[in-house]
């Protein structure tokens, strides 16, 4: 079993969990200590009798075969298979995310039981439940007809992923990571949440780039590659060349080589006409991200991911602390334009099923079985016991629910016009919002997302529409990195979901120099801006 990543997430929402209740803990085990102790703790399991296992033993198996359609026509949706049976052995079966083909037909073996299959295809459709019975050696055939519920891409918006990998970043090309699915896999489950466009950002190379730009069925590619330095990672987005960054070594590696690298790479990616952004700046691994002392030269870069889709947006985790930092910046008046990125490694995310459920069944044993650990372990087993208790349940919500590749979108205006560079360019511009689930949009005086407001003696015309398949919590207005505005939004029941607006047409802005809106539903549940300037 693989800890770190799932330990890395624990101790992101642990922090979480301390900025909301104000509170720190005294005893903690980092994240070493975490993984040799539940090493420890899973062979003090197996002495005692106790073994995981990934399947039940003799387990009998039948087939679904499901058929999604939007109307009449077939549409690729995701699929998320929950388990309705509680097994005693607990299986990697509990939950599985599939994809549908390019027909809306999908084919899965399932051993038997009872089963109910999650039907969505992103924010602008319905979500169908769909419960079936999987009998041996039978085909089950079920079907799910989507709705469309919201329009926002009729209206010029189009929606797409900026961060994701394939096969191309792993070692079958020279890469570090185990990532196996194809481009064509990966174009087919952005296209399952909703996607019109996408970027394959891989790692070390950019060999995806041929077989990327084939994929044009209803589908904007964007060629592209994450660029691996020494002190953070850098997106070149619509260049098709493989820029380099030379890591300084030995007596050439000062702060002002590393610096004029950055510079140098930045500046290639905009002669070639792409656009360089920097990702998740306050990644845990110092090598991959962004150098503290870099920050004054930051408008080197065009945009900037605030939101890694690889870890929870809650308080204290790193995408919390790069929209502080981004709101901080727009405070200095350096506009570089809010991304966000699935960063998916694994289309499926079973790598997270299949953490979760180890970790339920060794905290199942250790709490029930306290006789098979020794004495000197009770208080680092009170400390997961407490992390089980008070933020697995919260880190594994985001995982059943958000969890899954490209339910982050990069909502991008482009007025119908969703050429690569087209797309790019409303990007650089700030024409655009974030979410993984509410649909934002917000005019100042008429204009909107990354466009100046010419302001009347400090007030303009305020609207902001929200639609959410799921209720928001808050409708704020940011004016400044400490600046923000409650705005009270009362929800009115929609086909789907639900309906938030405000409308305002003397709105006193003070002395802002631009604005933007969230709509928090929590971190399974948020939507974020970028800015409206005002003059």
């Amino acid at each position: 079993m693989k800890f770190d990543k799932l330990i890395e997430l624990l101790k992101e929402m642990e922090t979480t969990i301390e900025a909301e209740e104000n509170q720190t803990l005294l005893e903690k085990l980092n994240r070493e200590e975490m993984i040799n102790t539940m090493q420890f703790l899973q062979r003090c399991a197996a002495q005692a009798g106790y073994y995981y296992n990934l399947q039940a033993p003799g387990s009998e198996f039948g087939t679904m075969k499901l058929q999604t359609a939007e109307n009449d026509d077939p549409i690729v949706a995701q699929v998320k298979i929950w388990d309705n049976k509680e097994h005693k052995i607990r299986t990697r079966f509990s939950l599985r995310r599939l994809v549908t083909e390019e027909d809306g037909s999908l084919s899965v073996k399932l051993p038997c039981g009872s089963y109910e299959a999650e039907v969505t295809c992103g924010p602008e459709y319905s979500t169908v439940l769909v419960p079936f019975e999987i009998t041996k050696d039978k085909v089950t055939t079920i079907k799910a007809r989507l709705a469309r519920i919201a329009h926002l891409t009729d209206h010029g918006w189009t929606a797409g992923d900026l961060h994701h990998h394939s096969i191309y970043s792993s070692p079958a090309y020279g890469g570090t990571d185990p990532v196996i699915e194809t481009p064509d896999q990966v174009c087919r489950s952005m296209k399952s949440l909703g996607m019109q466009f996408g970027a394959l950002s891989d790692h070390h190379n950019v060999l995806n780039h041929e077989e990327w730009q084939r994929q044009n069925n209803n589908f904007t590619p964007i060629i592209s590659k994450e660029i691996s330095t020494s002190n953070g990672h850098v997106l070149q987005l619509g260049v098709d060349d493989d820029v380099i960054y030379e890591i300084p070594k030995g007596k050439e590696r000062t702060t002002d080589k590393l610096r004029n690298e950055f510079i140098r790479i930045c500046s290639e990616i905009r002669k070639k006409g792409g656009l360089p952004q920097v990702n998740h700046p306050f990644d845990v691994s110092f090598s991959t991200r962004y150098n503290s002392e870099f920050w004054d030269m930051v408008e080197i870069f065009e945009s900037m991911e605030i939101w890694n889709g690889a870890t929870p947006f809650a308080a204290g985790t790193i995408n919390a602390k790069a929209f502080k930092k981004w709101l901080s910046l727009l405070d200095e008046g350096k506009r570089l334009t809010a991304t966000t990125g699935s960063d998916t490694h694994n289309i499926y995310g079973d790598d997270y099923f299949g953490m979760t459920e180890w970790l339920d069944w060794m905290m199942d044993i250790v709490m029930k079985h306290p006789e098979i650990y020794p004495v000197q372990m009770n208080e680092k087993v009170a400390y997961l016991t407490w992390l089980y208790n008070k933020v697995w349940p919260r880190l594994l919500s985001w995982v059943e629910q958000s969890n899954t590749p490209s339910t982050i979108h990069n909502y991008v205006y482009t007025n119908g016009k969703n050429q690569p560079q087209e797309i790019l360019q409303a990007i650089r511009e700030g024409h655009s919002f974030i979410s993984n689930g509410p649909l934002v949009t917000a005019e100042v005086n008429g204009v909107s997302y990354g466009e100046k407001a010419v302001l009347k003696d400090r007030t303009g015309t305020l609207s902001v529409h929200v639609f959410s398949k799921k209720p928001i919590n808050h409708l704020c207005m940011y004016t400044g990195a400490d600046k923000k505005v409650e705005l009270c939004a009362k929800a009115d029941a929609a086909e789907g979901g639900f309906m938030y607006d405000i409308a305002a047409d003397e709105f006193d802005f003070g002395d802002a120099a631009w604005a933007l809106f969230v709509a928090d539903g929590g971190e399974n549940n948020l939507a974020i801006s970028n800015p409206i300037l005002f003059a």
